[in-house]
């Protein structure tokens, strides 16, 4: 028996209907649809489900109101929104109710229903849902209700996106993901009120790998430059606080001289040329330090002694160089 569809959403919701399941991934719902009885009634005849392209009905899920994405992040599984009076799944009111506190931080059950105007849902349905999920969700004293392990959001203000990554790491103090990054600055704003997005988020820990670690698929991690350059801030104060020994020798007249460490502190020193003063006391050094020096032998001096050429060139002139 052919069944016939008015459009492609309604085809995919008979899917679910079909399947009695509250998850379908995409592969699933694209098997489901290459049934040869399933038609779409269009302008020009009946046109088979099985000639849709994949990117039509993955289009479809994502741009309409009924579905919802659901299980793990980066996963291709769909489900139909809760809103939606034709199913209420366990897996689309998790994915609704994490939608609610994402925009609009910790609320009350009345709350989440007030935000999220669950059809068919009640007071008591949302409670023994939270309560049956402790993992995802824990109560406060107040009456809210937030994601477990997770701090509570607060109102602050940020002039950039960079800005508020960097408070949300100080304050988380660990690896986190971009779902735990987006609940912790849902109630934040940029300049003119704007909201801190998943997107914005996303986008800015992709483009600063100087400050942000790519850990895994979902998590990041702050690069601790600031305790980098606070080391080698320590180490710059500790060596120009550090003391120079300086051997200084005592000098006297004996052979042997004692030698002793002087510790002198650089701060008294404000020209270092004064440390090289030392040499120009070797003037005191006794003559036993002085090294023995070779000196030519002086001729006797004659009253006589003068160069006569005529005597120095004549023919009786001989000269021996043995």
């Amino acid at each position: 028996m052919i069944e016939t569809f008015s459009t492609l959403t309604e085809a995919i919701t008979a899917v679910f209907r079909r399947e009695e399941t509250s998850l379908l991934s995409l592969d699933k719902i694209c098997q489901v649809l290459q049934t040869p009885n399933l038609t779409i009634a269009t302008s020009q005849g009946p046109v088979p489900c099985a000639s849709i392209s994949r990117r039509r009905i993955s289009s479809i899920l994502s741009s309409s109101d009924i579905f919802v994405r659901a299980g793990p992040p980066r996963s291709c599984m769909w489900a139909l929104r809760p809103s939606n009076p034709l199913f209420l799944s366990d897996g689309a009111l998790l994915n609704c109710i994490n939608q609610i506190l994402t925009e609009n931080g910790p609320l009350t059950v009345e709350g989440i229903l007030e935000k999220g105007d669950l059809s068919g849902a009640t007071v008591q349905i949302i409670t023994d849902f939270l309560m049956a999920h402790p993992n995802d969700y824990s109560r406060y004293e107040s009456g809210i209700w937030w994601f477990t392990a997770q701090p509570l959001p607060q109102r602050m203000e940020f002039e950039s996106v960079i800005s508020a990554l960097l408070k949300a790491f100080e304050i988380l103090n660990r690896d986190s993901s971009i779902e735990e990054i987006s609940w912790l600055l849902c109630l934040s704003t940029l300049s003119q009120n704007k909201k801190i997005s998943r997107r914005k988020i996303s986008r800015e820990l992709s483009r600063r790998p100087d400050l942000f670690q790519h850990i895994s698929r979902a998590k990041y991690a702050l690069i601790p430059q600031n305790q980098t350059i606070s080391n080698m801030s320590t180490m710059s104060n500790s060596l120009s606080h550090q003391t120079m020994n300086i051997p200084q020798q005592t000098l006297s007249t004996s052979k042997s001289l004692p030698q002793k460490q002087q510790t002198i502190s650089l701060p008294q020193f404000p020209n270092f040329e004064l440390m090289y003063e030392v040499p120009a006391k070797f003037d005191f050094i006794g003559n036993d330090w002085m090294c023995p020096i070779q000196q030519c032998e002086t001729p006797p001096v004659c009253n006589n002694d003068f160069f006569d050429p005529n005597e120095f060139f004549s023919i009786g002139f001989a000269g021996s160089f043995e």
